[in-house]
């Protein structure tokens, strides 16, 4: 699947009702995603950033490659809070267990937090990637 068609596939996945719409809600010119669907035009890191700034589950690897799935699985990457403790027992007054069990959320946060830390660096770097030139948006095949 060339570059034109998996913007396509993101854009009817994000449910936008037509590409106007889409170039409208991200903030890029109308005709600018259109031109690179319809007619396999090049588009900038400005644009794909604008993608990513809007929908930061989207999987820019997919979107740049192929490979992959469309969206980061939030599953793994954005849970609110471990889901394994109830908060409940974490802030339950006079439970014999609450200074283990906020012991414990403590650590599932700190987890957390550093996955979370790994997540954007990896963003980062592909965002450096794309302002260093490292990375060009290949031409629409058709």
């Amino acid at each position: 699947m060339a570059f034109g068609e998996r913007l396509n596939s993101l854009i009817i996945a994000l449910g936008a009702k037509n590409i106007t719409s889409f170039e409208d809600h991200i903030g890029v010119s109308r005709k600018t995603l259109a031109k690179v669907i319809n007619k396999g035009t090049d588009t900038g890191c400005k644009n794909i950033f604008k993608i990513w700034e809007k929908f930061p589950n989207v999987n820019l690897h997919w979107l740049l490659t192929g490979n992959g799935n469309m969206f980061i699985d939030e599953a793994d990457s954005y849970k609110p809070y471990p889901e394994n403790i109830s908060i409940q027992s974490v802030v339950a007054e006079g439970s014999s267990s609450s200074n283990y069990f906020r012991e414990e959320y403590i650590n599932e946060l700190k987890d957390h937090n550093e996955s979370l830390k790994l997540e954007n660096r990896d963003k980062q770097s592909i965002i450096e990637m794309f302002i260093s030139g490292k990375v060009i948006v290949p031409p629409y095949d058709k």
